[in-house]
């Protein structure tokens, strides 16, 4: 949870800059304004913080976004989304070779939950209303929403090689979702389970499941870059079948990677898309 005050989310930075508005007594419990300086340091004005967040977000909670999108920032958020992926599951490797099992796991879950973005902000991309866009944007921010991708490696490893054979992943009464969610948190943190059983994630995931779920990870999170032109195909092809009968739909992804192919953006042929689709 990020706070909600200048003071806590910068109490660590290296670079500070006095408090200078300090009047009477501070919350803090500085008893001059000296004092209030040496407790409560203050980010660099204009500084990496400032500038990512803007002066507004520096004292109150984050005000995330949840409009529509145009191409190019669809674009710019799904590059942005695997390339984070890849460096916490890179991170998660150094993890997992020095020993540290547990919070690799959670690492790779997280990385997991990166590249789950990128199909999201797909569904933004053809959204067709602000509050269909909205919906979507509450997937983007939902860690099980983002997640579900995860057993596509397992699937495929037990012969999956069809759209049809991936669908269970995306099942409201699944519960492969909260699987990973539970163990990214029981990587981190300790709890109370059970008839009050202390639990440790150093006793709880040892290297054999560390070495799965980073695996797991590679596979999921490679860093892609996308460009607005793919995007603007998606929108092209699936906006007009979105949520519509699903042959049609399947039709859509068929000619939209047709067109990836035809310009060069993508080395998957249409004939290869439309054998997984249609299992033809």
């Amino acid at each position: 949870m990020l706070p909600n005050s200048a003071q806590d989310m910068t109490r660590h930075l290296p670079k500070h800059v006095p408090n200078n508005s300090f009047k009477g007594t501070a919350h803090c419990g500085a008893r001059s304004k000296r004092h209030c300086i040496m407790l409560c340091p203050r980010p660099a004005v204009g500084g990496p913080l400032t500038q990512a967040l803007g002066p507004s977000q520096m004292s109150r909670k984050l005000d995330s976004y949840k409009g529509m999108l145009t191409a190019e920032q669809v674009a710019a958020g799904m590059t942005a989304a695997a390339e984070n992926a890849g460096r916490l599951v890179a991170d998660a490797e150094l993890l997992l070779e020095n020993g540290s099992f547990a919070t690799a796991v959670s690492l790779s879950a997280l990385a997991i939950e990166e590249s789950g973005k990128v199909s999201i902000l797909r569904s933004i991309a053809v959204a067709k209303s602000e509050d269909e866009a909205k919906a979507c944007w509450k997937d983007y921010r939902s860690h099980t929403r983002k997640n579900a991708s995860w057993v596509f490696p397992e699937l495929f490893a037990n012969g999956a090689r069809q759209l049809e054979h991936f669908k269970a992943m995306f099942f409201d009464d699944s519960d492969h979702t909260a699987v990973l969610d539970n163990l990214k948190q029981l990587g981190f943190y300790t709890d109370c389970l059970g008839k009050a059983h202390w639990a440790r994630p150093t006793e709880v995931i040892d290297e054999k499941l560390a070495r799965s779920i980073v695996g797991i990870a590679k596979i999921m999170a490679r860093p892609t870059v996308h460009s607005a032109r793919e995007v603007e195909l998606w929108i092209q092809h699936i906006g007009p079948v979105w949520k519509q009968e699903m042959t049609l739909m399947k039709q859509g992804l068929v000619d939209w990677q047709a067109a990836m192919h035809r310009e060069g953006l993508s080395k998957t042929a249409a004939d290869d898309m439309k054998s997984f689709v249609f299992g033809l």
